[in-house]
């Protein structure tokens, strides 16, 4: 890629970044209505997140695994030495992960369990008349004064744990889909389309206990938004080791094949460790998630086939 490819390209890829990181909002502003609230599926958040790791899946292994080992390739390097290369950088995505991932769990030791199905069978602490209001039709604003009380505190504490554990965790999402985008723009933005779609239940995840906590829905919402836009410093960081390495002629191969061996391995990481298991857990007889894991494969797979026809 040439300077003037870069400048062209950064400027759009960072843009897709924090699109992909906004849609943490779009999941907490299902908080404003208490219809919606109460008419969230987890059947539905199981098959977008098995969808979203289906794609990631097929594309980390059949098309940024293929461009690293090219990329690895150029020049004099033999195919072999290159295909070692890139099946090393690969496995070093899964350090990284390994390595943000236990900063989490020291954070917190229970991070794992912050972000399961129960929070949608949550309420307002103390608010008996919204649920039976919704049970019976009736939407009505909830503006429940917070409780300080045992099961408040831990609602809040939940939350707040969650966003940091998503935030964390956001950092390599943005770097995936800048340098995803710098590299194909069609696989970037699909890559893009995947995380939103899984940040969507992030941002329920963050936002439902903090307002069930506090009954400040624009405090839940501005922490869930925050805990999204993590991705913005993945982003970043990409975009300042591509301009850095950035000369004359252009990025180094090695520079490029670095940056897609561990791309590819956080996103296999990312959909095995993350996204399946959320998705399990809003479904655990598995009714919709293989079955999600599979479409997102065969779409992914089809929008490859048109475009190299």
């Amino acid at each position: 890629m040439t300077s003037s490819d870069l400048a062209t390209t950064a400027p759009q890829a960072f843009f897709l970044v924090i699109a992909a990181g906004s849609a943490t909002s779009l999941g907490a502003s299902v908080i404003f209505s208490p219809r919606l609230l109460s008419l969230t599926s987890k059947r539905g958040l199981a098959a977008c997140l098995g969808a979203a790791a289906g794609v990631m899946l097929y594309v980390a292994f059949l098309d940024i695994f293929t461009k690293c080992v090219d990329a690895y390739g150029e020049g004099d390097r033999e195919y072999g030495a290159a295909y070692a290369l890139a099946t090393a950088t690969f496995f070093v995505g899964f350090g990284v992960y390994a390595v943000l991932h236990r900063v989490v769990q020291w954070l917190n030791p229970q991070a794992d369990d912050c972000c399961g199905a129960d929070f949608l069978d949550a309420k307002p602490a103390g608010d008996e008349t919204a649920e039976n209001s919704l049970e019976s039709g009736e939407v009505r604003a909830i503006d429940t004064p917070p409780l300080e009380d045992t099961h408040s505190l831990r609602l809040k504490r939940t939350g707040l744990m969650t966003a940091t554990a998503v935030a964390i965790h956001n950092l390599p999402e943005g770097l995936v889909t800048f340098v995803a985008y710098t590299a194909d723009p069609t696989i970037g933005i699909s890559l893009a389309i995947a995380i939103a779609v899984h940040n969507v239940p992030e941002g329920l995840c963050v936002a439902v206990p903090i307002y069930y906590a506090t009954g400040n829905r624009w405090k839940a919402f501005g922490v869930a938004t925050a805990s999204g836009l993590s991705e913005v410093l993945g982003g970043g960081l990409g975009w300042i080791v591509l301009a850095s390495s950035n000369s004359g002629e252009g990025v180094h191969p090695d520079v490029y094949g670095a940056l897609f061996g561990l791309v590819g391995g956080l996103m296999v990481v990312i959909g095995v460790c993350e996204l399946l298991p959320a998705a399990h857990k809003y479904d655990p007889e598995d009714t919709l998630t293989t079955k999600s894991v599979v479409f997102g494969m065969a779409v992914m797979a089809l929008s490859l086939v048109l475009l190299n026809l």
